[in-house]
């Protein structure tokens, strides 16, 4: 029996204000249950796999630190279960996070790699095919995500020194480069919030 593959979306978020990237990193892993997001994790966070792993209840936590060219980032990673009533726990996950990992299972595939990877190209995303099994590409993606994130952060906070313009966003963020206000009210919600929000594709 082939090892089951998952595909990896890794979307870059920010939430305004002063960030320090030598402190840590969170990112919230998130996808359908049991599409194998604690696998994932696990291979990532510990390199080790487990086929009788237990579905996560409400939030689990991990952390790796990693290297980014000379520099060490500590990574925060919460995974969430894919289960409808745990929704609104991950309000507060979602706001701090800097980061989005989006996990689904290849063989409930609707759309071929090559035509999701060109979406992903023209949306900025990052997008792998990862095994928590095997272990192929879990570090790539990631890797991909953190590095990303980091550059994004940093770009953000050097901007925000010259400029007070991400002010008149209140409590707003961004979601590689779309911007969602909390101020208005006529977008509807996601399932990442009360809140209007913009919806990940």
């Amino acid at each position: 029996m082939g090892s089951p593959i998952q595909l990896m979306i890794g979307l870059t978020l920010y939430v305004d204000g002063s960030v320090d990237t030598r402190s840590s990193i969170d990112i919230v892993v998130v996808g359908d249950h049991n599409c194998g997001k604690s696998c994932i994790l696990l291979r990532f966070a510990e390199n080790t796999f487990r086929a009788d792993h237990v579905s996560t209840l409400g939030v689990d936590f991990k952390l790796k630190t990693i290297k980014l060219g000379r520099d060490k980032i500590r990574l925060e990673l919460w995974d969430t279960a894919g289960m409808e009533r745990y929704r609104t726990i991950y309000n507060s996950y979602y706001h701090s996070a800097h980061g989005v990992m989006c996990a689904d299972l290849e063989n409930e595939r609707k759309v071929d790699f090559s035509r999701a990877e060109g979406l992903a190209t023209r949306l900025g995303v990052s997008l792998y095919e990862v095994s928590a099994k095997t272990g192929i590409n879990c570090d790539d993606a990631f890797h991909t995500l953190a590095a990303a994130m980091r550059e994004k952060i940093t770009a953000f906070n050097m901007h925000s020194d010259e400029s007070d313009e991400h002010e008149e966003y209140g409590s707003s963020f961004h979601v590689d480069g779309v911007v969602g206000n909390e101020r208005k009210s006529t977008s509807r919600s996601t399932c990442c919030s009360s809140a209007p929000e913009p919806a990940f594709v």
